[in-house]
């Protein structure tokens, strides 16, 4: 087994790491995503630790992507991988680290051995970028799913070759002879000397786009009527919040929309329709939070199908109802004719 901790200096100073999937959110508007850690080890059942709460921003699915170029796509933070992690064919110190990135840069391998990335151009002329980068702690610790192990990577990711432990571009401030390590094979963070016989694998990354965290998921609430309004549509994960919602089909007792998959999308607000563009609908993983309506392809009134969940006057949502030619259901409060409270519980979203 390859040492992990070596010091009891680092051992403190881990004690003390938060990774980026962990820690507090600082702002309001700042979201960290979830650890991929699902199995609950609360003993007391109340489901208290990471794995029953599950919180932070849903991992897009797939998380990874391959880019069919020698490369991959994290969906969640837009960074670009080598797919090959293991391009050296062996381990190095720190610095020889740094230089076989360099390498990659200069002639598309490392140590020698050809990397497979051909990004830049198209056909027979394809080649290599140059922007390849020794990724630092955080970087390489926002591939982790805390949830397994030997890799600890998200499932069904397209990397080959994974190895255990990888240096990270990170220098420990306390003493800048060591560097930060990061395992993904144990799903840990490390600290080893620079120098000498301390050697593990390398691999790089790239900054990419724009995090492509669009999911689709599929939802579901259960009226106190009995019936049961399901669906699925494709949002982007905000903490508690879906926004941009399209691909949204709906179905009444499992009678279907006529036009499911392109259903209208609408937002509701103070009781004021918003313009109908994309985008103006909002779900809640809780049920809190939806503002929205699924108009039925050439709904009008008593004609066709609706499912619709808001805040009549603003603040937390207050009520479901839907239509459903002669029948409409409404439950919550803001008509007369609500036949029972709205129950958050009751609604359900879960990714597909």
């Amino acid at each position: 087994m390859e040492r992990i901790f070596l010091t009891t200096a680092a051992l403190a100073a881990l004690a003390t790491f938060v990774s980026p999937a962990q820690q507090a959110v600082a702002h309001d508007d700042t979201q960290v995503a979830r650890t991929g850690q699902t199995e609950i080890y609360d003993a007391s059942g109340l489901n208290r630790d990471d794995g029953g709460l599950q919180k932070g921003v849903v991992w897009p699915v797939p998380r990874l992507k391959d880019t069919g170029k020698g490369t991959v796509k994290d969906r969640l933070t837009g960074l670009i991988w080598l797919k090959n992690a293991n391009c050296g064919a062996g381990v190095t110190n720190w610095q020889g680290a740094l230089n076989w990135v360099a390498e990659l840069n200069a002639n598309g391998s490392m140590n020698g051995q050809q990397c497979g990335d051909v990004s830049k151009g198209t056909g027979a002329t394809a080649t290599h970028e140059k922007d390849w980068r020794l990724p630092n702690r955080n970087e390489l610790d926002s591939l982790l799913d805390l949830g397994t192990t030997f890799p600890a990577l998200p499932a069904g990711h397209p990397f080959t070759d994974v190895q255990t432990n990888y240096w990270s571009s990170t220098t420990w401030a306390f003493a800048s002879s060591y560097a930060f390590v990061v395992s993904l094979g144990y799903g840990i963070v490390a600290l080893d000397q620079k120098t000498g016989s301390n050697s593990y694998n390398v691999t790089a990354v790239r900054g990419g786009s724009p995090p492509d965290i669009r999911t689709k998921y599929k939802f579901s609430y259960r009226f106190a009527s009995g019936d049961v309004v399901t669906g699925s549509f494709t949002g982007t994960p905000a903490g508690n919040l879906i926004t941009g919602l399209t691909d949204i089909s709906v179905f009444i007792n499992g009678v279907p929309f006529a036009g499911n998959g392109n259903l209208p999308n609408l937002g509701w607000i103070y009781n004021q329709q918003l313009p109908g563009n994309p985008g103006t609908a909002v779900a809640s993983l809780d049920g809190t939070q939806n503002s929205f309506r699924f108009y039925e392809l050439g709904f009008s009134a008593p004609i066709g199908k609706s499912f619709e969940s808001y805040p009549y006057f603003g603040g937390p949502t207050t009520y479901a109802s839907f239509w459903d030619a002669a029948r409409f259901v409404f439950e919550g409060t803001g008509c007369s004719c609500s036949t029972a409270p709205y129950v958050p519980a009751n609604w359900s979203v879960t990714v597909r």
